[in-house]
């Protein structure tokens, strides 16, 4: 006898009694499983859908601040390609280039938006300054602060309440309440290449752009020499001359290696002018000309002299400002003594550089903190320089120095050739001139202290 507990299906009840299951627990419980899995499913859901969210936001963000590297890293890149010169206009340039490539680059969907940051902050956005490779420094005041030198652009890239640019979307976030994700990323890039030049020959392709005659000394510290003519003999040499300089770069060849004192490269690249967008300053007022004779000592002030400035004996002592010269230019001999602190000469027209004589020559270039009497914005553009011959001005000059003669200053003759000799040693800062000749059996100094350094058009990313 068969005992069935429970009512059984009509479908078994009709198959013959070998075909017939027994029914297990398992069967039974089927649904009372499905039941619970369901409810663990609905329990959990949520979480998934965080997980979800949080997968997609996060590489959302990552994504996006990837971007903002790469857009700052871009905008410091344009921003450090115009700061060649320490010149407003190059600055401004400088800000401008920054932001437009900013914009340029989207981050998150939004063109990066970047404050020009005029004030220059060390926390803006943009910011103008020097960077310092040796201590890896960046600072917003001019690295050298005699000469105003800035090098390097640093940009803050931000995505975040309180910047230019709101934060980043958050697509999941809000059911969590997160409304967005803020991030920041910093760039600095810098221009110009590391080595220093004292004497810079400027010229392409003379012959002789260098050229040594007689028994002279030219001495070089602090930095190399360049010369930048392709000629074979862009180095050519008369007499027993000598050239004391570690390093000499040179881009065409040398007549003789005789006169160096340290190492000599031939082939080398051309370095760009370093003061190729220092302006003309203003002609002004004409104050017609001076000269100074039999012992006497004047005083003068800046302005346009259309006669130049002529000194055969007596003194001329001279208040710091840009002093624009035409006629003559700057003539001195004889025992004519010059004093001239915080002095710009700017030559124009038919007039050039002579300097000979007994007397003694006391030049210093402007420096904005010290000449408080020139306005801020003439200090800071001329500061350095001591000579600045007009780019459309031809006439030679020469610089035959006496054992009193010191020019603390860059002397600058893009368009011409510059003698420099005398039979005594006497120093100057710089030399950039189109071509140089050395002359006498006296020993020229120059004490380069790292001014206008003949940028390369080297742009690279430091951080």
């Amino acid at each position: 006898m068969i005992l069935v507990y429970g009512d059984i299906p009509k479908s078994v009840l009709g198959l013959p009694l070998r075909q017939r299951k027994p029914l297990r627990v398992r069967d039974m419980n089927m649904s009372r499983a499905r039941g619970i899995v369901n409810i663990w499913v609905a329990l959990c859901f949520p979480l998934f859908i965080a997980f979800a969210g949080l997968a997609v936001d996060t590489g959302f963000c990552v994504v996006s601040t990837m971007k903002l590297q790469d857009a700052a890293d871009a905008a410091a890149l344009a921003g450090a390609s115009q700061v060649l010169f320490n010149t407003d206009t190059a600055i401004s340039a400088a800000r401008d280039a920054t932001v437009n490539t900013g914009k340029a680059n989207y981050v998150g969907g939004l063109a990066l938006q970047l404050n020009r940051n005029d004030g220059n902050s060390l926390t803006g956005e943009v910011v103008v300054g020097h960077y310092d490779r040796a201590t890896s420094a960046f600072t917003n005041a001019p690295g050298d602060l005699a000469y105003g030198r800035r090098n390097a652009v640093m940009v803050n890239a931000t995505r975040a309440d309180g910047s230019s640019n709101p934060k980043l979307p958050a697509f999941f976030g809000p059911i969590f309440g997160v409304s967005g994700y803020s991030a920041t990323r910093t760039a600095i890039a810098m221009t110009g290449n590391l080595e220093g030049d004292g004497v810079i020959v400027l010229n392409p392709h003379d012959p002789g752009a260098l050229h040594m005659n007689g028994n002279p000394t030219l001495t070089i510290s602090g930095g190399n020499l360049q010369v930048n003519s392709d000629a074979s003999d862009a180095v050519s040499t008369n007499g027993k001359p000598t050239i004391d300089v570690d390093l000499a770069e040179i881009t065409g060849g040398i007549s003789s290696v005789g006169p160096f004192t340290g190492e000599v490269l031939t082939g080398q690249s051309r370095v760009e002018d370093p003061l190729a967008a220092l302006p003309a300053p203003a002609i002004g007022t004409d104050l017609g000309k001076i000269r100074v004779t039999g012992n006497k000592t004047v005083n003068l002030q800046p302005g346009y002299y259309s006669g130049g400035i002529t000194i055969t004996s007596g003194s001329a002592v001279l208040a710091p400002g840009v002093y624009v010269l035409g006629g003559a230019g700057l003539d001195l001999g004889g025992n004519a003594n010059l004093d001239a602190q915080g002095v710009m000469f700017y030559i124009v027209g038919s007039g050039a550089v002579n300097l000979k004589g007994n007397g003694a020559v006391n030049i210093r270039a402007m420096d904005p903190n010290i000449d408080h009497t020139v306005p801020a914005d003439i200090a800071e553009t001329y500061q350095g320089v001591a000579f600045f011959q007009a780019r459309t001005n031809t006439n030679a000059s020469s610089i035959s120095g006496t054992k009193d003669t010191v020019i603390d200053g860059t002397v600058y003759f893009p368009a011409t050739s510059l003698d420099l000799g005398g039979n005594a040693s006497w120093k100057c800062t710089q030399v950039i001139a189109d071509t140089v000749s050395v002359s006498g059996n006296g020993d020229i100094m120059v004490d380069y202290d790292g001014r206008f350094p003949a940028l390369s058009h080297a742009i690279f990313l430091v951080k």
